[in-house]
């Protein structure tokens, strides 16, 4: 393939992957725009910033991580959960892989934010209890509904007594309207059983 260095430079700068890679002594010398997205971070930030100085690395374990990429010279993995130095909440993947070119040593940082995944998993946990509520809201409806002879109220698992309409609005989520049948507007109002009709 020709021109093999811009392809993969290409692939860098590109990839929805954060990257960075860091010297030897730890200072990044590039970094694709991913990353800085991910890190909440401006390119010019994230190549002024030495990898053994940020404090959050040290914290979430991704210190300890590059250092034994770098001193057992084999790629690790880590997740982690922290604010950067930049302020931005970040659940991730991290990668480090420890290499050579031209006779000088890298540290490659790759990182994949987990923070759309987790949303996800906070909603699915929040339907998971909304439902668990509605069935046991459904169970409470099955049961045999204590229901007052003279003035037909209901009384609930408190012991207080309500009228039906408030008591279905409340376990069933839904707005009561009020209307009169046939029969009770025969009964209660037979002048006007044309107008209500």
């Amino acid at each position: 393939m020709k021109n093999i260095k811009s392809f993969y430079q290409k692939i860098f700068a590109q990839s929805p992957v954060g990257m960075s890679i860091y010297d030897d002594c730890g200072q990044c010398i590039d970094a694709n725009n991913a990353i800085c997205e991910i890190i909440g971070a401006t390119k010019k930030q994230v190549l002024s910033q030495n990898f053994n100085h940020i404090v959050s690395w040290k914290k979430s374990g991704l210190l300890e991580n590059a250092i034994d990429a770098v001193t057992k010279n084999r790629s690790t993995n880590v997740k982690f959960t922290l604010i950067t130095t930049f302020g931005k909440n970040l659940t991730a993947n991290a990668n480090f892989l420890y290499f050579t070119s031209e006779g000088n040593s890298y540290l490659l940082f790759t990182i994949d934010d987990l923070s759309k995944v987790k949303k996800v998993e906070d909603e699915r946990e929040k339907i998971i209890v909304e439902l668990k509520n509605a069935l046991s809201e459904i169970q409470t409806l099955r049961e045999i509904l204590p229901l007052c002879s003279y003035c037909k109220k209901i009384r609930d698992d408190q012991g207080y007594w309500e009228q039906v309409d408030v008591y279905i609005s409340k376990y069933l989520s839904k707005d009561i309207s009020h209307s009169i049948c046939p029969d009770c507007l025969e009964k209660n109002f037979p002048e006007e059983r044309e107008d209500f009709s």
